[in-house]
């Protein structure tokens, strides 16, 4: 795992957190509980990503427009097509207001791996019947 990637993600709704744990942490369990003021969390709306290590300065400016905001590179063993690793990073957060969408994909190989590496991007949300 390398350092800054994002351990979990977690989203609220209606029905209480949901949390997918994406990879654990080298020292410490990577924190699971909603928590905006842990140091160890990045807070979009309703979602949140947490690290293992305390939240880089770098993650907590806002992102600029067409700015990556999400990037995660999911590697495969060439030889057998398993699913070894993900490892997702957090660059800058979207501005209030703003919500991550889908960007680019692409894949290559690095080393005995295909990475797939996909990116999202900051769109303002869009209110339902602003226009009228």
């Amino acid at each position: 795992m390398r350092r800054h990637t994002v351990c979990a993600f977690l989203q609220t709704n209606a029905g209480g957190v949901n949390v997918q744990q994406l990879c654990s942490c080298p020292d410490s369990p990577c924190p699971t509980i909603w928590d905006p003021e842990d140091g160890y969390s990045i807070t979009q709306e309703s979602d949140q990503y947490k690290f293992c290590d305390p939240v880089p300065s770098y993650s907590r400016r806002p992102c600029s427009e067409k700015e990556v905001a999400y990037r995660s590179h999911t590697f495969y063993d060439l030889a057998t097509g398993e699913k070894v690793r993900t490892e997702d990073f957090v660059p800058c957060t979207c501005p209030h207001g703003h919500v991550l969408t889908p960007g680019d994909a692409s894949s290559g190989t690095r080393d005995q791996y295909e990475v797939f590496i996909s990116t999202s991007l900051c769109s303002p949300v869009s209110l339902p019947f602003a226009h009228l």
